[in-house]
């Protein structure tokens, strides 16, 4: 199983662009983000290994297809730091991996079972789609043209 979330995670990469291209990198962010949240929910219900492989291929696939994306529009953000962006969005998603596997293995403890999971991930999921959106940088570029600190 786990060879199939490397692929879908390969494939969506390579694929992003192309995502971008025809829904617009806002919309393929917000489909990348829909898409997991509803089949975490649909996960605990399946009962064959298969369906889970294959569900979880397509999440792999629609989160690879907004990573690239995500971090194309964050380092976008300033142009004179973003390497620093592309570090601190890094160092972010990575403690927030560890903070997360570890919420999830409370509530696989505690809940008895793979549902609160999948629930706590479609949580996250939302709440990170409502940040981006909130946020505004899922906008325009020209609209965001002049935004942002100058460290010169």
């Amino acid at each position: 199983m786990m060879i199939f979330l490397g692929l879908g995670n390969l494939l969506g990469s390579t694929i992003s662009a192309y995502a971008a291209r025809k829904l617009g990198t806002a919309n393929a962010i917000a489909a990348g983000m829909g898409i997991p949240l509803l089949l975490y929910a649909v996960m605990p219900r399946l009962a064959s290994l298969p369906a889970a492989t294959i569900v979880y291929f397509v999440i792999c696939t629609s989160l690879g297809i907004i990573f690239p994306l995500i971090m194309g529009v964050l380092t976008s953000l300033n142009a004179s730091i973003r390497g620093t962006i592309s570090s601190l969005a890094n160092a972010t998603m990575n403690g927030a991996n560890t903070l997360g596997a570890w919420v999830a293995g409370m509530l696989y403890v505690q809940l008895g079972g793979y549902a609160s999971i999948g629930i706590f991930s479609g949580v996250c999921l939302a709440l990170s789609l409502l940040t981006f959106l909130a946020s505004g940088v899922l906008g325009s570029r020209a609209a965001r043209a002049g935004q942002g600190l100058d460290f010169r």
